[in-house]
């Protein structure tokens, strides 16, 4: 993880490459990650919860998108950030 932290993260997620964005409590966090499912590789941003074992688990409060997706996805943020300041939205 980037944070320095070893984490085991629950339910096949792996956590190595994970990025905590934002801490809500001791027990949860927002965190981006990637994983694969059906042979395509994925970006989540999600809130993940700590287990009674000790483990981050992914909650469904979230989004992901196919990775391939993530530079026009962070693009068009940008823009709507953009125009967000300009009053457009």
């Amino acid at each position: 993880m980037k944070n320095g932290k070893t984490v085991e993260l629950a339910k096949g997620f792996d956590a190595e490459d994970a990025m905590v964005l934002a801490e809500k409590s001791k027990h949860l966090q927002v965190w981006a990650f990637t994983n694969e499912y059906k042979g395509r590789a994925y970006l989540h941003i999600r809130e993940v919860y700590r287990t009674n074992d000790e483990e981050w688990a992914p909650s469904n409060k979230g989004i992901s998108f196919p990775i391939a997706a993530a530079p026009a996805a962070i693009k068009k943020l940008g823009t709507m950030r953009l125009r967000r300041r300009a009053g457009a939205l």
